[in-house]
């Protein structure tokens, strides 16, 4: 017979002072998994902007970023993520968070994260920011969402990455945030200036797949494409209702100089033969092999850094 909520503490109580001695982990969690009902809960995922630990807001021009430990003044930061779950820290099993649709941020399992404002330096995109992912999720007994693994995958899945922008519903339909449709979108949009009192040198991260088969770039790809470029991020020993996960491109252009551009394009744009991106992609999870020419491979391997708990 299934337990209810309210009886929850007894079973935990039970499961501690009598079984834990005599069974495994994973056999206490099977345990109160199967007396114990699953919940579902609301949950807000709240995201912060960083730049180099401080605050990111469009009129502020921060410091001590890149290796000459330049000021950065960013112009634009906007990021697709999808399906944000939470990790079992127990059993491993992932949980969907399901999105609420709002029709504006959230559709399906995609979300847009906006931090910019449109204001001074921002010109590039709206008043409207979101920070936040929203929605509800069930979870077994053996999950406490004060203290567990937030995970979500940065970028648009490929089954939506190649849609035409003109023809989908929000948050798919702004096409500051699409390359083309062969292509897809901008995972990731942050531009910024490094240096902007001297040299003034457009330093910009722009995320996206590659690798995309086919003749036309205004038609989506004859097949898969081979880099999507998209990667994971999990965040543990997080409290869903308090704690907040911190953006920061700095810890990501750590290995750059901010105030020069070592390729064709300002920063590094995930395209090949972009110097700039060697010591980029690896601060994200992600290996640049497939775009190296000239390059030479950045010796960092302890993945990504872009996001952290704040």
């Amino acid at each position: 017979m299934k337990l209810s909520k309210n009886q929850f503490p007894v079973v935990v109580a039970l499961a501690v002072s009598v079984l834990v001695t005599a069974c495994s982990e994973d056999e206490v969690a099977a345990i109160l998994n199967e007396t114990v009902e699953p919940t579902t809960e609301d949950v807000s995922v709240n995201f912060a902007a960083q730049v180099n630990g401080q605050d990111f807001v469009c009129d502020t021009t921060n410091t001590g970023v890149g290796t000459g430990g330049d000021n950065y003044k960013v112009t634009d930061f906007r990021l697709y993520v999808h399906d944000a779950r939470i990790r079992d820290a127990l059993t491993g099993e992932d949980h969907a968070i399901e999105l609420t649709q709002d029709g504006v941020w959230q559709r399906d399992n995609v979300a847009l994260l906006d931090f910019e404002d449109g204001t001074v330096n921002c010109s590039t995109g709206t008043a409207e920011t979101n920070k936040v992912l929203t929605g509800k999720v069930t979870v077994p007994a053996t999950v406490d969402l004060a203290d567990t693994e937030v995970c979500f995958t940065v970028g648009v899945p490929a089954d939506k990455n190649h849609l035409d922008v003109n023809a989908v519903a929000s948050p798919l339909n702004d096409a500051s945030m699409y390359w083309a449709w062969k292509v897809g979108y901008k995972y990731i949009r942050i531009d910024g200036v490094g240096d902007p009192a001297g040299a003034n040198n457009p330093f910009v991260l722009h995320l996206g797949a590659q690798g995309c088969p086919g003749e036309s770039t205004t038609a989506p790809p004859d097949s898969a494409c081979t880099v999507p470029n998209t990667f994971e991020v999990c965040i543990a020993n997080f409290d869903v209702k308090n704690d907040v996960i911190a953006v920061d491109p700095a810890n990501v252009f750590e290995g750059n100089d901010v105030a020069t551009n070592h390729g064709a394009k300002p920063g590094c744009m995930s395209f090949v033969d972009d110097n700039d991106c060697e010591e980029i992609m690896p601060r994200l999870g992600l290996d640049y092999a497939y775009g190296r020419v000239s390059g030479v491979p950045s010796t960092y391997t302890a993945g990504q850094k872009l996001f952290n708990k704040q």
